[in-house]
């Protein structure tokens, strides 16, 4: 992952997301039709999905504060509800999705290997600021509950089982001298934290992953940073994220070593390019 002042002609980064929540827009479903004629040029592929699931809250109940994922609501009698998303995204095989509901909006991307290119203008940054900017425009939200930028990452990993290996590359969480990488099916740590005003949410995987048969699987090396502010004036969401990304950035470069380095420093992986 191209987090430090060293580009990466290979990064480890596998899918980024950034995401807003704001409190339940009941005009969203009117203001659409503005929305979509200004981010047309950028998401041209459009969707409506219909999301069914059920509802266990009553209006003035909050959602449980989770990374991704459903939100699952408590404190009132069971139903079922119905909710839109309204999905743009750009065309192509590697593509980058924006989802917009009620009370949130995300976008994700695997074709960004980078927070920020140069020149500008194809980065997730100048994505994120073009989809934000035109949302505001058009709604005119004064604040968000929630900002958050997630980054996951797709390790490299010594060609054999070995925990003497895996510390070679990794600052890693696991207890190998304990767990054994060598016995084990699969390691999996997870870590809520403060830093600083800020929050994240850091996990680390590793498993064997079966392909088609047991013969054809890998091991995957799995690193998920999501770091989260609470509370973010609209006008500040911009810079709030740059503040996540260089938080994110700095746990990063703890977690890896000099052979991870040597690996993104490659120009032979083909489909990996920044």
């Amino acid at each position: 992952m191209a987090r430090s002042e060293e580009v990466f002609p290979n990064p480890t980064v596998r899918k980024v997301i950034f995401q807003v929540r704001f409190p339940n827009l009941f005009a969203m479903e009117s203001l659409i039709g503005d929305y979509q004629a200004k981010i047309m040029a950028q998401f041209p592929v459009s969707q409506l999905l219909v999301q069914r699931s059920l509802l266990f809250a009553s209006v003035a109940t909050q959602a449980d504060e989770q990374s991704d994922g459903p939100r699952v609501m408590h404190g009132g009698p069971e139903g079922p509800t119905t909710g839109k998303i309204w999905r743009f995204s750009t065309e192509g095989e590697q593509e980058v999705v924006l989802n917009l509901t009620n009370d949130s909006l995300d976008i994700s991307s695997v074709a960004h290997k980078a927070y920020e290119t140069k020149p500008e203008g194809g980065g997730f940054r100048d994505r994120i600021k073009h989809a934000v900017d035109n949302f505001l425009a058009v709604t005119r939200i004064p604040l968000f509950l929630r900002v958050g930028l997630r980054y996951e990452d797709d390790g490299p990993l010594p060609g054999v089982p070995d925990g003497k290996e895996f510390k070679k590359y990794y600052n890693s969480t696991f207890s190998l001298n304990r767990f054994r990488w060598e016995d084990a099916d699969e390691l999996f740590f997870k870590a809520r934290v403060r830093r600083g005003d800020h929050c994240m949410l850091y996990s680390e995987s590793l498993k064997y992953v079966e392909e088609n048969d047991k013969e054809k699987g890998r091991w995957q090396y799995v690193l998920d940073y999501d770091g989260y502010a609470k509370r973010v004036p609209a006008s500040d969401y911009l810079p709030m994220t740059d503040k996540l990304h260089r938080l994110i950035a700095t746990e990063y470069k703890k977690s890896i070593k000099e052979p991870v380095r040597k690996w993104m420093r490659r120009t032979d992986h083909p489909g990996r390019q920044q």
